[in-house]
């Protein structure tokens, strides 16, 4: 089998075919190459994958994005340290980073999550996660309060909190790591008020949940938090 001249159609298809065809070729090529043997996946052809995934990924749907960046983690290439910081600038492209959030836009705040999503498999301590703590801390904390969630029954804030958590371990020199700590150490206070003495079941879920993510805040490393009841220093 011709992999590439496969791979050409499959591409063909999903650049220029109608909505219904490149939805089933991008479902069928995430499921086709898994199955491809080594010997048929070579670096040529993997290579081929990420040049004409890059072209498809310049407009895309949620679902879509997601279905192509579990194709491109999982060609052999894109495994290095490299390879990871490749794809790391693919999902800060489509991220929008360079652009002010609207909070209130329930579809900017979700392509935010998806791609924070996509990024996070990809850090660590050699794949820096600077570009989107910064952006986090600049842009989606001042604006917390005011979010716009895109599922209904998607706590926002907690959400928000729990991928800054996860990420910050990773975000390597980022400047403004005093004020930043400040601004996350007052949306913390805000964020983990004090039950009321009475709180129903739903209320005692929601607050646990807002506990754990103020542990994983707290246990951020470099970005410590000063034990409770203490200033930000």
């Amino acid at each position: 089998m011709d992999a590439k001249a496969t791979l050409r159609g499959l591409f063909s298809q999903i650049l220029q075919g109608e909505d219904i065809v490149r939805e089933r070729a991008i479902k069928f090529l995430s499921i086709k190459l898994k199955t491809l043997p080594e010997d048929t996946m070579t670096k040529d052809v993997e290579d081929y994958v990420f040049t004409e995934t890059k072209k498809v990924l310049e407009d895309v749907t949620g679902e879509e994005f997601v279905l192509l960046m579990r194709i491109l983690m999982a060609l052999k290439g894109l495994q290095t340290v490299s390879g990871r910081q490749q794809l790391v600038e693919l999902v800060v492209d489509q991220a929008f980073l360079e652009q002010a959030l609207n909070p209130a836009d329930p579809d900017t705040v979700d392509r935010l999550l998806q791609c924070t999503r996509q990024a996070l498999p990809l850090f660590s301590k050699n794949v820096h996660s600077t570009r989107f703590v910064t952006y986090f801390c600049d842009h989606v904390l001042p604006n917390l309060s005011t979010l716009t969630s895109p599922v209904a029954e998607l706590d926002i804030q907690l959400e928000v909190l729990k991928l800054l958590a996860e990420m910050s371990p990773f975000y390597g020199d980022m400047e403004k790591v005093e004020a930043n700590l400040t601004m996350l150490f007052e949306k913390l206070l805000e964020f983990m008020p004090l039950p009321p003495e009475a709180e129903g079941e739903n209320g005692e879920n929601t607050t646990e949940r807002r506990a754990q993510a103020a542990v994983q805040l707290r246990g951020m490393s470099p970005l410590q938090l000063p034990p409770a009841g203490q200033e930000a220093a």
